[in-house]
């Protein structure tokens, strides 16, 4: 995955815009509105907030934190500091920039969306992303974002394609929404626990 940076993500945040690190109940509805959502295109920083007060940076292949922005099908854009990555909730952190690259690559390659929102046992920010039935890949964040982009980055949007393309993946997504909803109960079931989020 190329690194970028662009308009849309930390020159709003440098301008002002507040990162959210705590995980209130305004928040949680706010991040819910994206579960479901395709990702289209991620970013991933060389560098991460993270490691903002240490005296030397870790070394790329010893890294577990990140910060990234996400591009989502309907436009928003959920950005992520001192993020770290897992294969499921009982495994290490993806360890190493090019094996945390590699795994946020294959979100997009293979069409994934952010599953779940969810919550670890310390009351972090937890997302999940993957399919309805099978999460790929579980993602703590510490601090996170969330606004709208106007347009992808050049590197993304040569391996997405055009507007219309970007167009066409929310469409799709709409469609498989609605098929999903008539044809199983299990999400609407899901929304009506007590707590209508994940515990990692």
């Amino acid at each position: 995955m190329e690194e970028t940076m662009n308009p849309n993500g930390r020159d709003h945040q440098e301008e002002g815009e507040e990162i959210q690190t705590e995980l209130t109940s305004e928040a949680m509805e706010r991040l819910q509105l994206l579960r479901g959502q395709k990702v289209v295109g991620i970013s991933l920083y060389g560098d991460s907030i993270a490691y903002d007060e240490e005296e030397e940076m870790e070394e790329e292949t010893e890294r577990i934190f990140f910060d990234a922005e996400l591009y989502l099908a309907d436009q928003s854009l959920l950005a992520l500091y001192g993020a770290s990555a897992y294969a499921d909730a009982d495994a290490p952190p993806i360890t190493g920039l090019d094996a945390i690259s590699d795994a946020l690559s294959e979100i997009t390659e293979e069409d994934e969306m952010l599953s779940e929102v969810g919550q670890d046992e310390e009351g972090g920010l937890v997302l999940a992303f993957g399919s309805r039935h099978h999460n790929k890949l579980l993602v703590a964040v510490s601090g996170w974002t969330v606004d709208h982009w106007e347009e992808l980055p050049a590197d993304l949007t040569e391996e997405v394609g055009d507007e219309e393309e970007v167009d066409e993946l929310e469409e799709d997504w709409e469609d498989e929404e609605e098929e999903d909803y008539d044809e199983e109960d299990d999400w609407e079931d899901d929304e009506e626990e007590e707590d209508d989020y994940g515990r990692y």
